[in-house]
């Protein structure tokens, strides 16, 4: 099959006669819920040039297509017929008297089954790859059989194409917007990321749009520019000025930082910070304690480093004294070399204790703020008013550190530090974990999100404020913890992040992010009344995220299930959120239509209503595959609850999920009882009852949607990660006979074993409903409680085939947990296969590493469904 090629159909808007002629050639039925017309032709439509005489495409002579399905004699006819009518008129219309068929998509299966990867270069090889995926929908069965690969249906090769058609869509990971000296004129630099499977990794690219804002118009808008090496990027508050730390590697390979400062022309200086050796690493943006900020006066910049380690030497080291090496030899802590250093866990490994750092732009110094106390860890530093000072969150780390990724519970204040006074004071309450602080513009106000410093690892949280001059008259909630809320009231502030810009120009209103349910939303808070308003922009799909504010100009990124993230441009108009005026700043974004999706109500069954929090709801998100219906079929169904416990599914645009759909599969990812959004309540119900109510929630929620005809109910398939591998392995040896086959990653799965090498040993103690102190001893109650939440309890019922996908520098979930999961079931002759991946850590999202998962798991299902 050399020289086969596929080309893409002619676009309607176009050449709308053109793409009817090929439509038409094509032969397929243009009726029914699988037509195929015009309207249907977008920019991913192909056909092969086997489609065409003398097999190679379209030339001058025969333009268009010949039907899908020909015989040499009709093929000879319609040459003649061809070669009559243009040498007496030169029309090359289509002669529709020319027979067609109605054998729908029995062509391109064909074609591609004749396909194989020795007959077709790397380009036609993910073409037939698309095609096969193609046919696999619009047939409406889930999978194929593919004789080339035993018991596995769908090949490889067309999840591999389906993977990097999904690669292809970037996500958005920042925006920030700056007004020019035309107020009405503004720049929104967006950054993006996106999967590269042939690098293996993610990269980075930046976007700038103009705006007209009077206009409410897109003036331009740059073409993707890949962005390297860069770790911090902020501009000054005038925006005369641009501060970036870059990080490269020098000769040694080593990872060095490099401060450079930028104005509107050129670069104006280069600063190795490393070589002044005042502290270790600057931080990124990590979420945590990460921040990098030009002051008011524009003459320093703020950040947080790691703090600078004594030079550590064996007692044997010996040097030649020379006075020039004095002084270092002070500084060097003999026996030193092999003394341990706690960080603060998963995915936070290089910080152990933090520093404040100032630079003075001009001369390219770098201060250590000295004053904060040995046992905090500080972070997420901003400027005080008028740059006297710094407020900042500080960790306490003693007696030890526990993991900060994903738990907003840790023991923390809220401090000021004056600088000139060299004093520091305490702004929030005792018994508080704290998060952003951010100051009005008008710096009258200061606003920052607490919870208890105890318990589940996120919770509903307050937002809390203070007036900055009268700080010392103590703080008021601007939003109080909710504890439930009927349908569509506000269920409390939920969210992993708040913008570095929050703030409306009026110094009234907030514009936060938070969990409503299923959804990810952007509300209004009005801090003097202290209502909240939801923002819903007609232009948005279901979930959204502010990204920057300037003024009263918001930069908001929408995505749903299926449409790919995009970016809108509100200025919101506080008084009559209403009136606001909206502008899509990108023309289009990709819409998946191989799936559709919908919101399923639960409410638990009576014999699960909670004792004390009583009937609570909970939803969940199904993907189906289109057309999955078609001649009574249903598609297989994977049940997908995710990690945490607290976490959420926000009907975002999720990867994962896509793909499995994408590839036929039907995917219910559960919100169950203690998931994020859903009021405090809903959080403190599962604390006790994690491995009873979590699972049952999951598996109602399947036989619902079973139950409704949605999905096959003998093809029932589970995945899931972290917690939800816990309920993966849970949900195997709960219900032996109801899934076909099970992939865990990461799962937790006996946490009597765990409790004792995971880096947030809280979170055990405080799901199985005990209180944990530092100071907390486990004893056989507490282990007997801990064994009865464990998947392991139910290993010996466990029959389902399972795959594991574990990464070997976990610190969250350890390996540990997998590989006893999967020695019991070797013992006990379940089939098991298990994935090792050396580098990677709990959520596995290395490219090559994610995509290895994902495939090997669709296989895997595939496998367990054809041969049982």
């Amino acid at each position: 099959m050399q020289g086969v090629e596929f080309i893409y159909f002619p676009q309607p808007n176009v050449d709308y006669s053109k793409c009817e002629k090929w439509v038409t050639a094509c032969g397929r039925p243009t009726t029914g819920k699988h037509a195929f017309v015009v309207k249907n032709v977008n920019r991913n439509t192909y056909i092969c040039t086997k489609h065409f005489v003398g097999g190679k495409g379209p030339t001058a002579e025969y333009p268009d297509p010949i039907p899908a399905v020909v015989s040499n004699a009709e093929l000879e006819a319609f040459k003649r017929r061809k070669r009559r009518k243009s040498s007496s008129s030169g029309d090359s219309t289509f002669d529709s008297s020319v027979p067609t068929t109605d054998n729908r998509y029995g062509y391109i299966v064909a074609k591609a089954a004749l396909y194989s990867e020795a007959d077709l270069d790397k380009s036609i090889h993910n073409m037939v790859g698309h095609a096969l995926t193609k046919a696999v929908e619009e047939t409406g069965h889930p999978y194929l059989e593919d004789s080339n690969t035993p018991h596995r249906s769908v090949s490889y090769e067309t999840i591999v194409e389906a993977y990097r058609y999904f690669t292809q869509l970037p996500e958005v990971t920042s925006a920030s917007i700056r007004a020019e000296e035309n107020e009405n004129i503004i720049s929104v630099q967006s950054m993006w990321s996106q999967r590269d499977i042939d690098r293996k990794e993610k990269t980075s690219f930046g976007r700038t749009y103009v705006l007209d804002a009077a206009k409410n118009v897109v003036v331009s808008c740059s073409s993707p520019q890949e962005i390297n090496n860069q770790v911090w990027n902020v501009a000054s508050p005038s925006g005369k000025y641009r501060a970036i730390l870059r990080k490269q590697k020098d000769k040694k390979g080593d990872d060095k930082q490099y401060l450079e400062i930028w104005n509107a022309v050129q670069k104006v200086k280069t600063i190795n910070v490393e070589g002044l050796e005042k502290h270790g690493k600057i931080i990124s943006d990590d979420g945590h304690f990460g921040s990098f900020q030009w002051s008011r006066a524009e003459g320093h910049v703020l950040y947080v480093a790691e703090k600078k380690r004594p030079k550590a030497s064996s007692f044997f080291d010996s040097k030649p004294f020379s006075e020039s090496t004095e002084s270092k030899e002070k500084e060097t802590a003999r026996g030193d070399e092999f003394l341990y250093y706690q960080n603060w866990g998963e995915q936070i490994t290089e910080q152990s204790s933090t520093v404040l750092c100032v630079m003075d732009v001009e001369t390219g110094t770098v201060s250590v703020l000295e004053s904060v106390p040995e046992n905090v860890s500080p972070g997420q530093a901003v400027w005080a008013p008028d740059d006297a000072g710094v407020v900042f969150i500080g960790w306490i780390h003693e007696p030890y550190r526990l993991g900060l990724k994903h738990c907003v519970q840790r023991r923390s204040f809220v401090y000021h530090l004056d600088i000139q006074k060299n004093k520091i004071e305490k702004i929030s309450e005792d018994g508080r974990a704290v998060r952003f602080p951010r100051f009005s513009p008008d710096d009258r106000w200061l606003v920052y999100l607490d919870t208890l410093d105890s318990g589940p690892h996120n919770m509903c949280s307050r937002l809390m404020m203070c007036e900055w001059e009268r700080r010392h008259d103590g703080l008021k909630p601007i939003l109080d913890i909710v504890n439930s809320a009927k349908e569509e009231e506000f269920p409390g502030l939920f969210t992993w992040s708040v913008p570095v810009h929050t703030w409306l120009s009026d110094s009234i209103h907030l514009v936060l992010n938070t969990f409503w349910g299923s959804r990810s939303e952007v509300v209004v808070v009005n801090t003097q009344t202290k209502s909240v308003v939801r923002v819903r922009p007609d232009l948005a799909s279901w979930s959204s995220t502010v990204l920057d504010i300037h003024g009263n100009h918001v930069v908001i990124g929408c995505s749903s299930p299926n449409q790919a993230p995009y970016l809108i441009f509100g200025t919101l108009v506080p008084s009559d959120l209403g009136s606001s005026q909206w502008l899509r700043l990108d023309n289009k974004s990709e819409v998946i239509t191989s799936f559709e999706w919908q919101i399923i109500q639960h409410s638990p069954s009576s014999d699960r209503v909670h004792p004390k929090y009583g009937n609570l709801d909970y939803e969940s998100i199904l993907y189906l595959p289109k057309g999955s219906s078609v001649n009574g079929s249903k598609p297989p169904l994977i049940l997908f609850p995710h990690g945490g416990p607290h976490s959420v599914c926000d009907g975002s645009f999720a990867f994962q999920p896509a793909v499995y759909c994408h590839c036929g599969f039907a995917v219910l990812l559960v919100n169950f009882r203690g998931s994020l959004g859903f009021g405090q309540d809903s959080i403190l119900s599962i604390l006790g009852r994690i491995g009873d109510q979590d699972v049952k929630d999951c598996k109602s929620a399947a036989d619902e949607v079973i139950e409704k005809g949605l999905a096959d109910g003998t093809k029932v398939v589970v995945c899931g990660g972290s917690h939800g591998g816990f309920l993966a392995t849970h949900l195997i040896g709960q219900y032996p006979d109801y899934f076909k086959a099970a992939c865990a990653r990461n799962p937790v799965t006996n946490l009597t074993s765990m409790v004792g090498t995971t880096d947030i040993i809280s979170w055990v103690f405080t799901e199985v409903g005990e209180t944990f102190s530092y100071d907390t001893q486990v004893d056989a109650t507490i282990l007997s409680k801990m064994w009865d939440a464990s998947p392991v309890r139910c290993i010996k019922q466990v029959k389902t085939p399972v795959l594991l996908q574990v990464g070997l520098k976990d610190l969250r979930v350890p390996p540990s947990q997998s590989l006893e999961y999967w020695k019991m079931l070797k013992a006990n002759g379940v089939p098991v296969r298990c994935l090792t991946y050396p580098d990677s850590n709990h959520p596995l999202s290395e490219v090559e590493v994610e995509a290895d998962g994902l495939i090997n798991s669709i296989l895997w299902f595939c496998q367990h469904l054809t041969s049982q």
